[in-house]
């Protein structure tokens, strides 16, 4: 504090320490400096998380189990399953884990096996308070939980184009990508 020039009192410096360490483990990380001078996120961004708490409670229960997750992230893609280190119910459960650790961290709570919606919202402002910009926010969780049911590739089209995804060609993705040959007469691509 006195290597920055912050005018604050000696007798001050532990409560603004431990306001900070909310890991409670003595030391100050960036994430923690970051999420506490951030704050809450806002309420765009609480919204957008309401939103993928909902579409990923299939049951409509108010938490998140194992049976929600199942519906909604596909556990067979993950390396360690693909290798054989892990069974899609290990790799979940672990999914599942990473929320209530850092809530429990914070809160002093115990593991139930589900994601309450108090849970999922203090994950994402850690995540958010990272995040300068509302309209990345809204993407990223958008893209991760496909909350405009939009992340099915035949469904995409290309940028200005009504054209559905097929086939990936490295020149024609590039040329369709950055409108270069919009009268397919571009000779200049790198590809």
């Amino acid at each position: 504090m006195n290597d920055f020039g912050v005018d604050i009192d000696p007798k001050d410096i532990n409560g603004l320490f431990k306001a900070f360490d909310y890991e409670n483990d003595g030391t100050i990380n960036f994430n923690e400096f970051i999420r506490v001078v951030v704050g809450p996120m806002n309420a765009f961004r609480t919204k957008i998380c309401g939103r993928a708490f909902q579409q990923i409670d299939y049951n409509g229960d108010g938490t998140l189990s194992l049976e929600d997750i199942k519906g909604s992230y596909n556990a067979s893609f993950h390396p360690d399953v693909k290798a054989g280190k892990k069974t899609e119910d290990q790799v979940l459960t672990e999914w599942l884990t990473t929320f209530e650790n850092h809530y429990n961290m914070i809160t002093g709570g115990q593991n139930d096996g589900k994601i309450s919606p108090e849970e999922f919202i203090e994950y994402y402002t850690h995540v958010s308070a990272n995040i300068d910009n509302d309209a990345y926010f809204e993407l990223m969780m958008s893209n991760c939980w496909n909350l405009d049911n939009k992340n099915n590739p035949s469904q995409m089209s290309y940028a200005g184009s009504s054209k559905k995804i097929a086939f990936v060609n490295s020149r024609e993705a590039y040329l369709r990508d950055h409108h270069r040959n919009l009268f397919g007469n571009d000779k200049q691509a790198v590809f």
